[in-house]
């Protein structure tokens, strides 16, 4: 991702100091209209809003506790970031910052400046654009802990948290404190370590004394009070537990099951965990029986185990089901295992790409739990009696880590990027362990169509975009398996030029045509990779593409300008930079440039 400093970006000292004011100023002192109406006709803003999305992959922390200072301290112990979460002195640090912006208030949406980090301008925007309009306070409060930690400034901030000299204790919350004012509220131009461990006055020098006062305050004085707030909350909070959820109920009376014969199997061994818990299950199930079951008052956690009677279940309708339980409701998708065939490779990875996209959605990973001991956890595809003790440990885990998940934090939109080579995977058609799997329409174990090896390019190469733009494992065998179901293999010809829209749509990517002549071929595909789209397309002719026809994708480029070609026909001519004439040239068909992105 492309990250930016407001130092680096900002040249002018004026212009740097008159931000750096605004930026420290505590909640009670917020910039005058003037001052604003500056920032906006100058574009002063903390990040610059073209230069790529800032996406998390770290676990959401939990925003829960008595009071909004506590819900913050929990959010960052909980929310997994490394360096940070296990460290008291530097959730310390960071919080003292947030008490003197806005004592941990979320703030008031008609305010020129919004929220526990008080964004102003740009910042504001994005911030209140994630908040949806029926969310509750403890959720606006996650939603705005995720994207204060998803900034450019805040990665700045983790990328020198390592170097300071005080790494624990109250010193340790001071240099943390001091750290996230120079690298988050960015109103400092020098190294930011080197200006934490300059002196015992860290921030005072002489570019500090010309930062003046705001509200009174010096720029020194107000280091010294977010410094005072931190050792304050780390002799608070350091030797604490992390809060837990209350709505966890550990006994189960939150808590919706609807169940096939797997949970018919498991009811017991599920009961004794959850005693309370609210089970509805039968034999010979399937996924659309879902439909017919919610229509009775559901618990604050829906657990569906309804998909071990299913082969396929196609993306839409279970869309269908998420929306209809409602954003009100934890769900947790419980998926399946087979010691006799791989039938539920296609509804696993569904549901993982449900989990993806949808905040209130966690996956009970049985299948994982299954395979570490399948000759003593499974028959056929039913849990045994030891099994089922296992499924249920895999479900109540499962529930309890769907309450916690309080914001998505990984499918961020990739319309600013420019993607380049370093995140495409390489697969090849051939000499790999799906290569003799089948591609037509009885899917890779079916009897019809030719080989992948033979004719699988089409689902290879959307295959290697979209374990990219996902960040989850999308192999060849599964893109071949849903494309060759859906009727994209043709005979003779390979994949048909609608296999981009039916697994863009199966895989829940962004899609659009992009379609043209040849004159126009080139500066049409330039915008859409600058727009951050993947270009899928077929050509015959020259590398990249073969003799007989070819589908590659067209992912990114570099610095030079070159194109970066996601190709799956050998090991000669492997994922690479090609000129754009070079691609145009070899024989392109431009009236087949599909493109794709994550929403």
């Amino acid at each position: 991702m492309i990250r930016h400093s407001l130092w680096k970006s900002i040249t002018i000292i004026g212009l740097t100091i008159l931000y750096s004011i605004s930026s420290f100023m505590p909640a009670f002192a917020t910039p005058d209209s003037a001052t604003l109406d500056f920032y906006d006709a100058n574009n002063i803003l903390y990040y610059d809003p073209s230069g790529g999305n800032e996406c998390s992959t770290d676990s959401p922390g939990l925003a829960v506790g008595s009071d909004n200072e506590a819900k913050v301290w929990n959010w960052f112990a909980t929310a997994n970031i490394a360096g940070v979460s296990d460290n008291a002195a530097v959730i310390a640090g960071i919080m003292g910052n947030l008490r003197q912006e806005n004592h941990f208030g979320i703030g008031d949406p008609s305010t020129k400046c919004y929220g526990i980090a008080q964004w102003c301008g740009g910042r504001r925007t994005q911030v209140l654009s994630r908040i949806p309009g029926d969310a509750s306070e403890d959720e606006i409060l996650a939603i705005q802990l995720e994207f204060l930690t998803e900034e450019a400034q805040f990665q700045t901030f983790m990328s020198s948290i390592g170097n300071v000299d005080h790494k624990t204790g109250t010193n340790g919350a001071m240099s943390y404190s001091d750290l996230f004012l120079v690298t988050f509220e960015g109103a400092y131009s020098k190294s930011p370590t080197s200006v934490v461990n300059n002196t015992s006055n860290l921030l005072i020098d002489s570019y500090a004394q010309q930062v003046g006062t705001s509200s009174g305050h010096s720029y020194w004085q107000e280091a010294e009070i977010r410094r005072n707030n931190a050792v304050e909350l780390y002799q608070k909070y350091a030797n604490s537990t992390p809060t837990t959820d209350d709505s966890i109920a550990s006994d189960g009376s939150n808590v919706t099951i609807l169940g096939d014969d797997n949970i018919v199997i498991a009811t017991e061994e599920i009961k004794k965990l959850l005693p309370e818990v609210e089970i509805n299950a039968a034999d010979g199930r399937k996924f659309e029986d879902t439909s017919s079951l919610i229509n009775t008052k559901l618990r604050e956690t829906v657990v569906l185990a309804l998909s071990s009677n299913d082969k396929n279940i196609e993306r839409k309708d279970a869309q269908a089901i998420i929306n209809s339980i409602g954003k009100g409701h934890n769900i947790v998708l419980v998926n399946n295992y087979s010691t006799k065939s791989d039938n539920y490779k296609q509804i696993n990875l569904l549901f993982k790409l449900l989990a993806y996209n949808n905040v209130n959605v966690v996956v009970a990973d049985w299948a994982t739990a299954a395979e570490a001991n399948a000759s003593k956890y499974v028959k056929n595809k039913r849990p045994t009696e030891e099994g089922a003790v296992v499924l249920a440990k895999t479900i109540a885990e499962s529930i309890e880590s769907g309450a916690k998940k309080s914001t998505n934090t990984i499918a961020c939109s990739s319309s600013y990027n420019i993607y380049t080579g370093d995140s495409i995977p390489q697969y090849f058609q051939c000499g790999e362990d799906w290569s003799n799997l089948m591609y037509g329409s009885g899917g890779v174990h079916g009897a019809s169509g030719t080989s992948i090896c033979d004719s699988g390019c089409g689902p290879t190469s959307f295959a290697m975009m979209a374990t990219a733009l996902l960040g989850l494992e999308i192999r060849p065998d599964d893109t071949a398996d849903w494309a060759g179901r859906a009727g994209m293999h043709i005979a003779g010809a390979g994949s048909s030029w609608e296999i981009t829209r039916v697994l863009a749509e199966h895989y829940g990517l962004a899609y659009q045509v992009f379609d043209t002549d040849t004159a126009s071929c080139k500066a049409t595909i330039e915008n859409a990779l600058n727009d951050g789209w993947m270009i899928h397309t077929s050509g015959k002719g020259s590398a990249p593409f073969t003799s007989g026809g070819h589908y590659i994708g067209i992912t990114g480029k570099n610095a030079n300008g070159e194109w970066y070609i996601a190709n799956s026909a050998s090991r000669k001519n492997n994922n690479k930079y090609y000129s754009p004439d070079t691609v145009i040239n070899a024989g392109i068909n431009c009236n087949n440039l599909k493109g794709i992105k994550a929403k």
